[in-house]
């Protein structure tokens, strides 16, 4: 049996025999409720070599104790030694935080490889939890500028890591977060933030080879898939019946966990129907030959068709093709349509996804109802009819100017039918021999 012991100055110690001698266990200041739990603890390890029997409450306390409390077990004989738990470092903490995410899909898990790689150069994978200082949490994120990152991979990497180390205090392996008050900053780049015409999607389209290759990109630019999740697990119980009105795309979002419905556009509607005039008898996904070697070339064919096209490669290649076709339906349906089309909230869309578009710039400035006469009325060769330039919109991959392109026309009825938007492009993007970034 043990018993408690209270010195004037409030110390607990812990009074126990075991192995034929008298021992001590300090507790520190701790309340006479808790002392009554250890006390208990301690007679349950003391006849755990004897019975083979430790109660599952004892257990979990001793699971979940710090390195202090669960060293002063091991002086006492009641634990083996402390080199036999589970070091708590970071490289340990990182390991069990991947672990116990199974579920996680490829970009999460190289996003978090990555963000494991910054902080292991920056304080060592064998690092104790108990040494990272709220001082060092502050300077990871000037640690990874100094390497060149951009801020928003910085800001994510920041917010990757605070989640890991909050995980250890949820699990008792910390006593506070030291990331607790870093501020992880936007994670938003709207220089990467590019829009893809229709004419110039094409034009690169043109020069890839592999059909499901094609039938992908098309997924991204007229249906708003995710490349490559929502893809992949495209199954052709998803599209309604041909010749169907209209006719949809039941999306399993994977990221999110929900589902959609998305109309099928009459360009997607060709990639479809070649894939499965294509697809053997009983297949069961859309993207057979890529779920059986992987979609890892996807952005390289696009690279090359890109150079053989004449047109320089996109930011963000796959996310961009989604951005530029919810930009276009928001521009035409309601924003709750776009938001069930797309899937997301319309936070997230205003954040990365929607663009502004020099066209848009133009169609205001020559609209007559819109707060004042239309530009269109003037005399274009008079001295004081002053010719304007769009600036400050996001880059755009298609014509170098407003000259070349025709007035914008008005926007089509959202109540039309879907079979006759044929492109989901604004139709005064130019001409496909002027197409760049810029």
């Amino acid at each position: 049996m043990a018993s408690i012991a209270t010195s004037p100055d409030g110390l607990v110690r812990i009074l126990f025999s075991a192995g034929g001698s008298r021992r001590t266990l300090y507790c520190g200041r701790i309340k006479p409720k808790a002392a009554v739990v250890v006390k208990s603890h301690v007679e349950a390890l003391v006849e755990y070599p004897r019975t083979n029997v430790l109660p599952p409450a004892t257990a979990a306390w001793v699971s979940g104790l710090d390195d202090t409390m669960h060293a002063r077990l091991v002086r006492v004989g009641l634990l083996p030694d402390q080199a036999a738990r589970h070091r708590r470092t970071v490289g340990n903490l990182l390991e069990q935080v991947r672990t116990a995410r199974p579920h996680w899909a490829q970009n999460t898990i190289n996003g978090f490889a990555s963000a494991r790689r910054s902080i292991e150069q920056y304080v060592g994978a064998d690092a104790p939890l108990e040494s990272v200082t709220p001082a060092q949490a502050e300077g990871f994120a000037a640690f990874m500028a100094g390497q060149g990152l951009a801020r928003t991979t910085a800001s994510k990497r920041v917010a990757i890591i605070r989640q890991a180390f909050t995980l250890a205090v949820r699990w008792k392996w910390l006593r506070e977060n030291p990331f607790a008050d870093v501020k992880a900053g936007g994670q938003v780049n709207r220089d990467r933030l590019a829009y893809v015409d229709v004419p110039t999607f094409e034009r690169v389209l043109e020069h890839v080879a592999d059909p499901e290759t094609r039938l992908v990109l098309c997924m991204g630019r007229f249906a708003g898939l995710r490349l490559p999740s929502e893809a992949m697990n495209l199954r052709w119980s998803d599209l309604s019946d041909w010749g169907a009105t209209p006719q949809t795309l039941t999306i399993n979002a994977t990221k999110t966990g929900t589902t959609r419905t998305v109309p099928v556009l009459p360009r997607l509607a060709t990639e479809l129907l070649a894939a499965w005039e294509r697809a053997p008898d009983g297949a069961e996904f859309v993207l057979s030959d890529r779920r059986r070697s992987g979609c890892g070339n996807w952005r390289r064919g696009l690279e090359w068709a890109a150079k053989r096209a004449g047109v320089a490669l996109w930011p963000r290649a796959m996310h961009s093709l989604r951005a530029s076709f919810a930009t276009d339906i928001s521009a035409r349906f309601p924003s709750h349509v776009a938001r069930a089309w797309c899937g997301h909230s319309e936070e997230v869309a205003v954040a990365h996804y929607l663009s502004t578009l020099p066209t848009d710039l133009t169609r205001a400035c020559t609209m007559a109802d819109f707060g004042g006469p239309s530009r269109t009325t003037q005399n274009p060769t008079h001295p004081g009819a002053a010719s304007t330039e769009p600036t400050g919109t996001v880059r755009q991959v298609g014509p170098e100017s407003a000259e070349d392109s025709a007035p914008c026309p008005a926007m089509p009825d959202p109540s039309e039918s879907l079979t006759l938007w044929a492109g989901v492009e604004p139709a005064t993007l130019g001409s496909e021999d002027q197409c760049s970034i810029h």
